[in-house]
């Protein structure tokens, strides 16, 4: 399923996040927020400073991508402004083919854009 075909689908249907432990049980109501992103990213540590280092607009959770298949890169890791967001991962071991950073956006579990 393409990215732009994800809007109106709750989210438990959307492969992606079932990989993520804990996560679907996390964002079931409410306005909710989920960044996809790489630790070692310039452009999502400015996403992350400009609208989810204050007050966040919203509970967000952030699911870093590895970047290899045998894990994450350390060196460049980048500090997270976001002090009150939930951390996750996707697991290690597979090629995640996520060009980040990506906001994702829900409502009562579905996602709205």
């Amino acid at each position: 399923m393409e990215t732009d075909q994800w809007v109106g689908q709750p989210i438990q249907d959307i492969e992606l996040f079932q990989w993520v432990p804990d996560l679907l049980s996390r964002v079931r109501t409410g306005q909710q927020y989920i960044v996809l992103y790489s630790r070692t990213c310039e452009h999502c540590q400015e996403l992350l400073l400009e609208h989810f280092s204050m007050a966040l607009p919203a509970p967000t959770t952030l699911i870093a991508i590895p970047e290899r298949t045998n894990g994450f890169n350390t060196e460049g890791e980048l500090e997270n402004p976001c002090l009150d967001c939930v951390e996750m991962e996707l697991p290690i071991g597979v090629d995640w083919l996520i060009t980040p950073p990506a906001v994702i956006a829900l409502e009562d579990g579905k996602i709205i854009c």
